[in-house]
Protein backbone atom coordinates (compact mmCIF):
# COMPACT_ATOMS: atom_id res chain seq x y z
CA UNK A 1 0.00 0.00 0.00
CA UNK A 2 0.91 3.32 -1.29
CA UNK A 3 1.62 5.89 1.54
CA UNK A 4 -0.89 8.31 0.00
CA UNK A 5 -3.13 5.62 0.39
CA UNK A 6 -2.25 4.55 4.02
CA UNK A 7 -2.60 8.32 4.96
CA UNK A 8 -6.08 8.75 2.94
CA UNK A 9 -7.53 5.15 4.46
CA UNK A 10 -5.79 6.53 8.34
CA UNK A 11 -7.89 9.81 7.73
CA UNK A 12 -11.22 8.28 6.72
CA UNK A 13 -11.51 6.15 9.97
CA UNK A 14 -10.51 9.00 11.92
CA UNK A 15 -12.78 11.12 10.26
CA UNK A 16 -15.72 8.53 10.84
CA UNK A 17 -14.34 8.04 14.25
CA UNK A 18 -14.91 11.77 15.09
CA UNK A 19 -18.10 11.97 13.51
CA UNK A 20 -19.80 9.47 15.42
CA UNK A 21 -18.28 10.62 19.06
CA UNK A 22 -19.83 14.35 17.77
CA UNK A 23 -23.28 12.40 17.40
CA UNK A 24 -22.91 11.02 20.26
CA UNK A 25 -22.05 13.48 22.06
CA UNK A 26 -25.21 15.38 20.54
CA UNK A 27 -27.29 12.80 21.77
CA UNK A 28 -26.19 13.34 25.53
CA UNK A 29 -26.38 17.40 24.99
CA UNK A 30 -30.40 16.40 24.22
CA UNK A 31 -31.02 14.41 26.52
CA UNK A 32 -29.72 17.39 28.99
CA UNK A 33 -31.72 19.89 27.47
CA UNK A 34 -34.86 17.90 27.93
CA UNK A 35 -34.29 16.99 31.32
CA UNK A 36 -32.64 20.17 32.97
CA UNK A 37 -34.08 23.49 30.52
CA UNK A 38 -37.70 22.18 28.82
CA UNK A 39 -38.78 23.53 32.45
CA UNK A 40 -37.45 27.12 30.84
CA UNK A 41 -38.81 27.56 27.61
CA UNK A 42 -35.74 25.12 25.36
CA UNK A 43 -37.63 22.73 23.18
CA UNK A 44 -35.78 19.58 23.33
CA UNK A 45 -37.71 18.87 20.16
CA UNK A 46 -35.89 22.22 18.07
CA UNK A 47 -32.61 21.64 20.36
CA UNK A 48 -32.93 17.81 18.97
CA UNK A 49 -33.00 19.42 15.17
CA UNK A 50 -30.63 22.30 15.30
CA UNK A 51 -28.04 19.87 17.37
CA UNK A 52 -27.91 16.81 15.25
CA UNK A 53 -27.70 18.75 11.94
CA UNK A 54 -25.31 20.98 13.08
CA UNK A 55 -23.22 17.81 14.97
CA UNK A 56 -22.88 16.39 11.44
CA UNK A 57 -21.59 20.18 9.93
CA UNK A 58 -19.24 20.31 12.84
CA UNK A 59 -18.26 16.49 13.21
CA UNK A 60 -17.04 16.75 9.15
CA UNK A 61 -15.98 20.22 9.60
CA UNK A 62 -13.53 20.10 12.23
CA UNK A 63 -12.17 16.94 10.76
CA UNK A 64 -11.49 18.22 7.44
CA UNK A 65 -9.61 21.53 8.99
CA UNK A 66 -7.64 18.98 10.91
CA UNK A 67 -6.52 17.21 7.22
CA UNK A 68 -6.25 20.60 5.96
CA UNK A 69 -4.27 22.29 8.72
CA UNK A 70 -1.78 18.85 8.12
CA UNK A 71 -1.99 19.68 4.35
CA UNK A 72 -0.78 23.43 4.89
CA UNK A 73 -4.60 24.39 2.59
CA UNK A 74 -5.20 27.67 4.36
CA UNK A 75 -7.60 28.85 1.62
CA UNK A 76 -9.78 25.66 2.18
CA UNK A 77 -9.00 25.76 5.54
CA UNK A 78 -11.05 29.41 6.05
CA UNK A 79 -13.90 27.79 4.29
CA UNK A 80 -14.27 24.80 6.46
CA UNK A 81 -13.30 27.06 9.75
CA UNK A 82 -16.27 29.22 8.93
CA UNK A 83 -18.55 25.88 8.17
CA UNK A 84 -17.50 24.46 11.31
CA UNK A 85 -17.55 27.58 13.50
CA UNK A 86 -21.44 27.73 12.43
CA UNK A 87 -21.90 23.76 13.48
CA UNK A 88 -20.52 24.32 16.51
CA UNK A 89 -22.19 27.56 17.64
CA UNK A 90 -25.93 26.57 16.27
CA UNK A 91 -26.98 24.42 19.07
CA UNK A 92 -25.69 27.06 21.55
CA UNK A 93 -26.96 30.16 20.18
CA UNK A 94 -30.41 28.55 20.10
CA UNK A 95 -30.37 27.74 23.72
CA UNK A 96 -28.83 31.46 24.70
CA UNK A 97 -31.29 32.68 22.52
CA UNK A 98 -33.97 31.15 24.98
CA UNK A 99 -31.56 32.01 28.18
CA UNK A 100 -33.73 35.09 29.30
CA UNK A 101 -36.21 32.67 30.74
CA UNK A 102 -33.52 30.73 32.66
CA UNK A 103 -31.92 31.87 36.20
CA UNK A 104 -28.14 33.59 36.25
CA UNK A 105 -26.65 30.35 37.82
CA UNK A 106 -28.01 28.01 35.00
CA UNK A 107 -26.57 30.66 32.57
CA UNK A 108 -23.38 30.30 34.45
CA UNK A 109 -23.59 26.97 34.09
CA UNK A 110 -24.35 26.92 30.18
CA UNK A 111 -21.86 29.39 29.81
CA UNK A 112 -19.01 27.05 31.64
CA UNK A 113 -19.89 23.97 29.58
CA UNK A 114 -19.75 25.74 26.50
CA UNK A 115 -15.79 27.14 27.46
CA UNK A 116 -14.65 23.78 28.78
CA UNK A 117 -16.11 21.95 25.91
CA UNK A 118 -14.57 24.64 23.10
CA UNK A 119 -11.29 24.37 25.23
CA UNK A 120 -11.20 20.40 24.82
CA UNK A 121 -11.98 20.46 21.51
CA UNK A 122 -9.40 22.85 20.90
CA UNK A 123 -6.57 20.32 22.38
CA UNK A 124 -7.95 17.44 20.30
CA UNK A 125 -7.79 19.78 17.19
CA UNK A 126 -4.09 20.21 18.02
CA UNK A 127 -3.10 16.78 19.16
CA UNK A 128 -4.81 15.05 15.76
CA UNK A 129 -2.67 17.85 13.82
CA UNK A 130 0.50 17.15 15.43
CA UNK A 131 -0.07 13.09 15.34
CA UNK A 132 -1.10 13.57 11.85
CA UNK A 133 2.11 15.37 10.94
CA UNK A 134 4.10 12.57 12.27
CA UNK A 135 5.73 10.42 9.86
CA UNK A 136 3.70 7.01 9.23
CA UNK A 137 5.78 4.01 8.82
CA UNK A 138 5.23 1.48 6.20
CA UNK A 139 5.72 -1.80 6.05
Amino acid sequence: MAYADLVSAQRQVLERTWLFLSLLYAVCRIVFVGVFLRTYGVSPWVFAAVELSSSLVWGVGSARCVGLVVDRQWRRLRLWGLVTLAGYVAPDTYVFSRAGRMPTSMIVVLVAVVVISLMSTAVWLLRSVRGARRPVAVA
